[in-house]
């Protein structure tokens, strides 16, 4: 059973990894892909800059960040 059920739970996930880096976080999308969550937020305060992290279903760790400023 995958530790990540839910887009809820890969928000919850995701959010608190980007609260290292960000102060403002606005969900996007979280959306199943096999076997892993592809989490987006808006971590923009004026501009819209969009961070996407990877997270691994049956363990919830991070496999994947792409900050803003490298996409």
């Amino acid at each position: 059973m995958p530790l990540i059920e839910t887009a809820e739970d890969a928000a919850t996930i995701a959010e608190t990894f980007l609260g290292r880096y960000y102060v403002f976080r606005k969900l996007l999308k979280a959306k199943r892909e096999d076997d892993a969550w592809l989490v987006e937020f808006d971590v923009g305060v004026f501009n819209r800059q969009v961070a996407r992290i990877m997270l691994d279903a049956q363990t919830g760790k991070v496999t994947e960040y792409l900050s803003p400023d490298i996409q």
